[in-house]
């Protein structure tokens, strides 16, 4: 369990730095719904809640049936349901997958067969005893995300790579037991059954719609947002005869049903619409935290508006950043702003495009001030004693060593780590796996306040600091990093930094502590005591809060903002902070009463029983971290294009730090 940890966690950080690929979208034509004075209203229908996860729901006659979790299982099983919520049952008869799979979507043909997908291997196909007929394989290129019954026939819905041209939906052919005929469908995120006039209703994250093979032509039946829905929470849906839909949502771990059915829509017209956008996709927890405030708010209702990832394998996506700047130009600045850390936060602060939301959590006696949030978070989040961004969630990134390399220390210098290497064996890197352009954005990460003051437009690259940060990232080698393989994480092949620093092949490695079950890991990775020490800098910790999901903030041009502060309360809150956190990948919570309890789980869970010692270890670093991690990406392109010249040899590295420091400084009182 251990080792799996910490192979998650390798993945995880791998996966965060692909996850903003931009990938071609093609869309089917899509015609306008219907035009009616109806709107489809949700009704909650009560499970047990022992069910932590639902999908490839369908109805037929009028039982429901779906795939679940409980608490007490982690494979999917088959369940019936009343319409109504009542008589729920397992199914009988069900055959568990084998080790290493799981069922995906069922579905029992005209001969009573059972056809049952894993996304990943494949379609197994038994007769109503149980008995083996056939089994169908993908070849390592395809992976399924439902099965569709229609007429007699069972079809496959199989995606062959990102791009929507490649979704295709493939009949099965129980006599020739094979794959059949192939049509290319809509990039969906989850279908279902229609026995009407569409082959099929599909799913995205904007609504429902019903698809014609034929014409190739989808219509729009109804938006997620209309009902209050997040649809980010929805895993399937099925649409009734008498037009309603019911649908699964997984929420928080905890499944839910909803039942849309069409009425006159709910008069909101006292309600004062608060705009919100969002630097990426947004965060399925704030999706659904923004539906439910919709659907509980007597004042307000939220819109939500997101732009494309800030994120390419190239780097940072400017066309992002360019169409939101030129929102902000054109004075349309929304209520509230989903940020993150790539953005030019100093920019923004300097020009006064946030409010300050101290005075608001002060004046919050209900969720407790200050005195609720993690105090070192608040003041790393600080510029100017104002606060102008608030997150719900944090990491603690820093660098990790032997105890018995580094002692005690929570902070080293560039001199101090470079004395220590002399130590070690010549040529030990003092990073695990590091690169001098790595180092480059390391200095940015664990730094950038040392160089730039926004406020004043100061910068100070062509410091004695900022010149042996220069020569630090030059003693690394040259090149890319180089992301290790899948294949050789499951192989066992890769040989973690943290490995490499314990055998004393590296002085230290990078560590991102995702929460306390993360230590325990480095702890294993490590098999010995370790000290969290930080990146090595000119002075002062190399220690800085990061955020994978979103910070919040609010527009100082905004003409509700108590409404906006309404909003931005809720993410702060116990109940919430509890409710998206309590899995492993999962980051810390900034309320304190949440990290409390969340500390308390971790020494209590039976297969991590962590130590108060290891406990108080987390504690006292956040308790100690000064930074948040800031990295504009204009600056640190500056940086890469003056530093190559020296790490060529071809300059020295104060005459690439005077360059640094006219570039940087010209573009950062540009900005004001």
């Amino acid at each position: 369990m251990k080792k799996i940890t910490s192979l998650i966690l390798v993945l995880a950080l791998i996966t965060s730095v692909f996850a903003g690929c931009k990938t071609k979208k093609e869309t089917p034509e899509v015609a306008a719904p219907p035009e009616t004075a109806l709107a489809y209203a949700p009704q909650y229908i009560s499970v047990p809640s022992n069910l932590t996860w639902i999908r490839d729901l369908r109805v037929v006659g009028d039982k429901a049936y779906f795939l679940a979790i409980t608490d007490v299982s982690d494979s999917f099983a088959p369940y019936s349901m009343n319409l109504d919520g009542t008589e729920i049952a397992a199914l009988t008869g069900f055959n568990p997958p084998e080790e290493g799979r799981y069922v995906h979507a069922m579905r029992v043909d005209n001969d009573l067969n059972n056809y049952c997908l894993d996304a990943n291997f494949g379609v197994t196909v038994t007769d109503a005893g149980g008995r083996e007929l056939f089994a169908l394989r993908f070849d390592g290129t395809r992976w399924a995300n439902g099965l569709l019954q229609r007429g007699d026939g069972i079809y496959a819905l199989i995606n062959e790579s990102s791009v929507a041209a490649d979704t295709k939906l493939i009949s099965i052919d129980p006599d020739a037991r094979s794959w059949g005929t192939t049509t290319s469908v809509p990039k969906q995120y989850f279908a279902a059954e229609s026995d009407g006039e569409y082959d099929f209703w599909y799913g995205d994250l904007t609504g429902i719609y019903g698809y014609t093979i034929e014409t190739k032509r989808s219509i729009e039946l109804m938006k997620w947002s209309e009902a209050d829905i997040a649809a980010a929470s929805v895993s399937s849906f099925a649409v009734l005869r008498d037009g309603g839909i019911l649908c699964a949502l997984n929420v928080n771990n905890t499944a839910q049903l909803v039942l849309l059915t069409l009425q006159q829509p709910a008069d909101t017209s006292g309600k004062t619409e608060l705009t919100l956008a969002s630097m990426g996709n947004l965060p399925a927890g704030i999706a659904e935290q923004v539906a439910k405030f919709n659907r509980e708010s007597a004042e307000y209702k939220i819109v939500t508006t997101e732009y494309p990832s800030m994120f390419s394998l190239s780097g940072t996506n400017t066309e992002a950043l360019d169409a939101f700047n030129l929102m902000l130009i054109s004075g349309n600045i929304p209520d509230i702003i989903l940020t993150n850390t790539r953005i030019p936060q100093g920019i923004y602060t300097s020009k006064g495009v946030f409010e300050d939301l101290y005075p608001y959590l002060d004046a919050d006696e209900n969720l407790g001030g200050r005195a609720a949030l993690v105090p070192s978070v608040l003041s790393a989040l600080e510029t100017d004693g104002k606060l102008y961004q608030l997150v719900y969630d944090f990491d603690v990134w820093t660098v990790a060593s032997p105890r018995s390399a580094v002692g005690d220390r929570t902070s080293w210098t560039v001199d101090e780590a470079l004395e220590l290497a002399k130590s070690f064996p010549d040529g030990t890197p003092i990073i695990a796996n590091g690169t001098a352009d790595q180092q480059l954005e390391y200095i940015m990460i664990f730094g950038a306040s040392d160089f730039i003051a926004w406020q004043t437009g100061e910068c100070r690259f062509d410091s004695e600091d900022f010149i042996k940060q220069l020569e630090f990232a030059n003693s690394f080698p040259h090149g890319e990093p180089v992301a290790p393989s899948i294949e050789a994480i499951m192989n066992g092949t890769y040989i973690q930094p943290q490995q490499l620093a314990a055998d004393g092949k590296a002085v230290a490695a990078t560590a991102l502590l995702m929460n306390f079950d993360t230590h325990r890991a480095f702890l294993d990775d490590f098999g010995m005591e370790i000290t969290y020490v930080g990146y090595p800098t000119a002075h002062g910790s190399g220690t800085a809060f990061s955020n994978l999901s979103a910070g919040i903030s609010m527009s100082a041009s905004s003409a509700h903002k108590d409404g906006a502060w309404a909003f931005i309360r809720t993410l702060l809150s116990y109940d919430f902070q509890m409710a998206q956190f309590g899995g492993m990948l999962v980051s810390l919570p900034t309320n304190v009463a949440a990290l409390d309890e969340y500390a308390r789980r971790a020494m209590e869970d039976e297969n991590l029983k962590m130590t108060q010692e290891e406990i108080d270890t987390v504690r006292n670093l956040i308790a100690v971290t000064e930074k948040w991690e800031r990295d504009d990406f204009k600056i640190l392109a500056i940086i890469s294009e003056e530093a190559a010249p020296y790490f060529a040899g071809q300059k020295t590295a104060a005459e690439a730090a005077k360059l640094i420091q006219s570039r940087a400084s010209l573009y950062v009182n540009e900005q004001k």
